[in-house]
C-alpha cells in the first residue's frame, strides 16, 4: 500500500529540518587562549587572553581572524570556541599578574624602606658627632655671662628648629620623589612584560611571516633626587 499523500508530505518535512539543522555552519567566533601580540611594520598591538574574534577564513593549521579592526593569523591551538574557557583563562592571567605586579612592589618597597632606615641612621652618628664636638668646645671656653649665654641658647634653639624644617622639607621631598620612582618602576616592569611577550612571540612565530620591525628599547627611568 503506497502511503498518502499527506504522509509524504509531513514525511519530507521532518527530513528536510533535520537536514537543515546539521548543515548549519559553527559559529564564526573564537577567543585567544593565550595573549597574542601582532606586529605590523610600524606598530605592536597586544591581545590579551579571552578576546573575542572572528574567523575569516582558515588555512590549515592558521585561521585569519579579526576583532573588526584589524584582521591577523593566529595558530588554531591558540584559539578556542569555549567562551567560558576563555574567560576562566582571562581571569588566571590577570591574577598571576597582579600576584606578580605586587611582589615586585613589595621588593621595591622593603629596598626603598632600607635605604631609608640607612640613611636615617647616618643622619643620627651625624648629629651625635656635631653634639660631642659643641660639648667638647663648651668645657674648652671660659665663663661667660648669663645674657650671653642666653642669646646663644636663643641662636641655638632657633638654628635647630630651622634644621628641623629643613629635615622636614627634605622628608616630604623624599616621599614625593619615591612616589614619582614608584610609577616609573611599575611601567618600567609593564614594559619589560611586553617586552618578554614579544619575544616569545618572535619565537613561536614561522620566520617566513616574520616582518622586521625595529624593537622599542626599554630603559629605567632615572630621577634626579632633590638638593637643599
Amino acid at each position: 500500500m503506497l502511503p498518502a499523500p499527506r504522509s509524504v508530505a509531513i514525511f519530507l518535512g521532518l527530513l528536510c529540518g533535520v537536514a537543515a539543522s546539521y548543515s548549519q555552519a559553527p559559529s564564526d567566533q573564537v577567543f585567544l587562549t593565550e595573549r597574542f601580540l601582532v606586529k605590523t611594520h610600524s606598530t605592536l598591538t597586544s591581545f590579551p587572553t579571552g578576546k573575542a574574534l572572528r574567523v575569516v577564513s582558515e588555512n590549515g593549521d592558521t585561521s585569519h581572524v579579526t576583532d573588526g579592526t584589524a584582521t591577523f593569523d593566529v595558530p588554531n591551538n591558540k584559539l578556542t570556541k569555549d567562551a567560558d574557557l576563555a574567560a576562566r583563562l582571562a581571569q588566571n592571567e590577570h591574577t598571576a599578574e597582579e600576584a606578580a605586579l605586587a611582589q615586585q612592589m613589595e621588593a621595591y618597597r622593603q629596598a626603598e624602606a632600607a635605604k631609608r632606615a640607612e640613611q636615617q641612621r647616618e643622619a643620627e652618628i651625624q648629629r651625635q658627632q656635631q653634639a660631642a664636638q659643641w660639648q667638647a668646645q663648651q668645657q674648652r671656653q671660659p665663663e661667660i655671662p648669663s645674657a650671653l649665654q642666653a642669646v646663644q641658647a636663643l641662636q641655638t634653639e632657633q638654628t635647630r628648629q630651622t634644621e628641623l624644617q629643613q629635615a622636614e622639607q627634605q622628608r616630604q621631598a623624599e616621599i614625593a620623589q619615591a612616589r614619582v620612582q614608584q610609577a616609573a618602576e611599575i611601567q618600567f616592569l609593564r614594559n619589560r612584560r611586553d617586552l618578554q611577550n614579544q619575544n616569545q612571540a618572535e619565537r613561536e612565530q614561522p620566520e617566513i611571516n616574520r616582518p622586521e620591525i625595529s624593537r622599542p628599547e626599554i630603559s629605567r627611568p632615572e630621577i634626579s633626587r632633590p638638593h637643599f
